[in-house]
């Protein structure tokens, strides 16, 4: 696990809601305050798809909704004139698609069922820390080391300034 103080909030947060920057990750929770406290779950719901859509929208076997398919909502609870109290979201990446992204060898027997990264924004600033999601203990940390390295190097490459905290 590594914390990243993201230096330029403006800057992130226009990529996080207003960009497809990171569309491609899995929405777990959101979590906003403002006047009003909201929390949505990306959990999808089974019931909600027939099995032809979920195949025809390509979430046939997906435990949560893709971060784009959501972010225009969660903007719409965020914008105004006034920043909000506090604002969460975990987003993930499944391990297969994870691993294939990551450099370097992973334990790809583990336990991993997702990699997790944390945005929190407050009155103190924003921080971003990365995870992993674990069905059962695992000693080995190779890759979450892989994961942190990658998820570096994603901001990076799309400019986005953060300092290890």
């Amino acid at each position: 696990m590594t914390a990243l103080k993201i230096t330029e909030v403006k800057d992130f947060m226009n990529r996080l809601l207003m960009q497809d920057t990171f569309d491609f990750f899995y929405l777990v929770r959101a979590d906003i305050v403002r006047d009003y406290s909201v929390s949505i779950d990306g959990i999808i719901s089974p019931q909600f798809y027939t099995e032809e859509e979920k195949e025809i929208l390509g979430i046939k076997g997906d435990k949560f909704l893709k971060y784009g398919k959501l972010r225009d909502g969660i903007l719409g609870h965020i914008k105004g004139k006034r920043s909000p109290l506090l604002f969460k979201l975990t987003l993930a990446m499944k391990a297969d698609e994870a691993l294939l992204n990551m450099k370097g060898e992973a334990n790809t027997k583990s336990s991993i069922e997702e990699f997790l990264i944390n945005i929190k924004f407050d009155s103190k600033g924003l921080v971003l820390t990365t995870g992993v999601s674990y069905s059962s203990f695992n000693p080995d940390k190779s890759s979450e080391l892989l994961w942190d390295e990658y998820i570096c190097e994603f901001l990076k490459s799309r400019d986005i300034v953060c300092e290890n905290i």
